[in-house]
């Protein structure tokens, strides 16, 4: 999975538990924006906006995990 795919799944699960904090509407579109942008093959851009998203709602981005090419 890419870090866009990570990114949306967490903030995805976390959502419903956050929905009321402070900044939930800009969380919302910041989440929205990072989608678009990872859509459009902007990933550092969408990397970004998701990681703002889940830090609006507090909660703790995760990090990028690396896969070691086989063979």
């Amino acid at each position: 999975m890419t870090d866009c795919q990570n990114l949306l799944r967490q903030f995805d699960v976390a959502w419903p538990a956050h929905r009321q904090s402070p900044r939930a509407a800009s969380a919302r579109h910041g989440r929205d924006l990072g989608e678009n942008e990872c859509r459009e093959s902007r990933f550092a851009d969408g990397v970004h906006h998701l990681r703002r998203a889940l830090y609006d709602i507090g909660v703790k981005p995760v990090k990028s995990v690396g896969v070691a090419p086989t063979g």
